[in-house]
């Protein structure tokens, strides 16, 4: 479970596994057409915010999307308040 906590409020995400712990610089992030983060409201494309190109152990490039957990908590607390 990953939790994270938005004014106060604690949110938590249930996850199968975590492959990796990844640290990144910002000239890593790379930038996305909004077509595939802005699929509307609501929807958990939504929440992807950034996404960054790392290299992994084998050296082989990997992109990774980034969630924005101020959008995530945005949802979520809709979705209670529902």
């Amino acid at each position: 479970m990953l939790v994270f906590i938005k004014n106060g409020v604690p949110f938590g995400l249930v996850v199968d596994s975590v492959e990796a712990i990844v640290t990144f610089a910002e000239n890593d992030k790379i930038k996305l057409p909004e077509l595939l983060y802005n699929q509307g409201e609501g929807s958990m494309t939504a929440d992807i915010s950034e996404a960054v190109e790392v290299t992994d152990t084998s050296g082989a490039k990997q992109s990774l999307l980034i969630i924005s957990a101020e959008a995530l908590a945005e949802r979520a607390s809709k979705s209670l308040a529902a």
